[in-house]
């Protein structure tokens, strides 16, 4: 269990042809990191506070090595799928391109 990425609170598939699974997870209320990151630039600002870089880097991380050490496998990490509320926590969302390994 990490702290850093959304919580399942169902899943399902569909049982038609194409078998789509669907997860639903908890409501966070949030923008994208590449939202924040336009944000900031928007504002003519040239540096984010190394404070807030750092938390978001360490927060990210974590989440990761939470995600991989289930043996799941992200393929497309980029700024869209990661998430930041107001106090800058980090979540993880999009499962859409990942593979579960067996071991």
């Amino acid at each position: 269990k990490s702290d850093f990425s959304l919580k399942i609170q169902d899943y399902f598939q569909t049982k038609n042809k194409l078998k789509n699974f669907y997860i639903v997870s908890e409501y966070f209320e949030s923008m994208t990191l590449a939202e924040f990151l336009e944000k900031e630039k928007n504002k003519n600002r040239l540096f984010i506070k190394e404070d807030i870089i750092w938390k978001i880097f360490i927060q990210l991380c974590l989440a990761l090595y939470n995600i991989h050490s289930n043996n799941i496998i992200l393929r497309n990490i980029n700024s869209s799928p990661v998430l930041l509320n107001s106090q800058f926590d980090v979540q993880i969302r999009n499962f859409k391109n990942t593979f579960l390994l067996a071991l």
